[in-house]
């Protein structure tokens, strides 16, 4: 059971692989994280352990630290921290570079290379035509809506749910944006919070936002393949839902994502630096 792993399970399991494996151990939030990373880091030099959540991984990082274990790196998702502007909690902890790890695949060329295998570029360009920008911008963009609100729940512990939701309830057909109300709505029955105030959801929304604020920060990346898997097949191009699950979005995102897309970006150079400051350990492929 999930909700039974602690920090201390995940520093538990990761004292045991220490004795399986003298090189770097890489705590990862979730296995579609550790899916990922088996294919971007060295498996040779790093194992990877999943933590099943991020308190659980910055939990045990704080743990293993106290008592001077060695070589062991948690890469967690920003979320809101930046937003936030949340101090570092540790220098055996990074940071994806946008909300989370499948915002930066996405924003990266490999979402071309997924798109190519489910649309035709005229349905694509229609569609950034009327929009005036790129598809994974018109994404973001509209996804925001959705940030804002799981980012006021946090604040504010309302403890909404947002997984299963029936997003087709409430993403226009044309332009993908949010209706806010039905969404609200949406959220509340999923939530069971049905004493929530509306007009007090979306002040506290309100007050968050901000014109400065990165889409890429704000959005959270299943949102984003969840409303891509309708574009596929209502907007852009005319898929069979069995085609475009949200998972097999995820799966092909990763299988696209590949070493040079990583290698450009700030959290593999934050690896980078890690691995200078802790010899021998290494995590990334020579």
């Amino acid at each position: 059971m999930k909700e039974a792993i602690t920090p201390h399970t995940v520093a538990n399991e990761v004292r045991m692989m220490r004795t399986q494996h003298k090189g770097a151990l890489v705590i990862a939030e979730g296995p579609s994280d550790k899916r990922a990373f088996r294919s971007l880091l060295d498996s040779e030099r790093c194992r990877i352990v999943v933590a099943h959540g991020k308190h659980n991984a910055t939990g045990a990082i704080q743990i293993l630290e106290r008592e001077g274990f060695a070589g062991v790196l948690a890469v967690v998702d920003a979320d809101f921290t930046r937003l936030e502007e949340a101090p570092t909690v540790s220098e055996n902890v990074l940071a994806t570079d946008l909300h989370d790890l499948e915002c930066m695949m996405i924003a990266s060329p490999a979402f071309e290379k997924l798109l190519g295998e489910y649309t035709q570029p005229p349905g694509v360009e229609a569609f950034e035509k009327r929009q005036g920008c790129s598809l994974p911008t018109a994404l973001a963009r509209s996804a925001m809506t959705i940030g804002y609100l799981r980012w006021l729940s946090i604040r504010e512990d309302l403890s909404l749910t947002f997984e299963g939701l029936p997003f087709v309830r409430f993403l226009k057909r044309g332009d993908l944006r949010v209706d806010l109300g039905a969404l609200l709505l949406a959220v509340k029955n999923r939530s069971r919070r049905h004493d929530l105030d509306d007009a007090e959801i979306a002040s506290g929304m309100e007050s968050l936002r901000n014109p400065h604020h990165d889409p890429w920060q704000v959005c959270c990346g299943p949102d984003l393949l969840e409303m891509l898997s309708l574009a596929l097949q209502r907007t852009i191009a005319a898929r069979k839902q069995s085609e475009v699950k949200p998972d097999t979005l995820a799966r092909g995102l990763r299988l696209a994502y590949d070493t040079a897309h990583f290698q450009e970006t700030a959290l593999c150079r934050s690896m980078r630096r890690w691995e200078s400051a802790h010899p021998p350990y290494r995590v990334l492929r020579a």
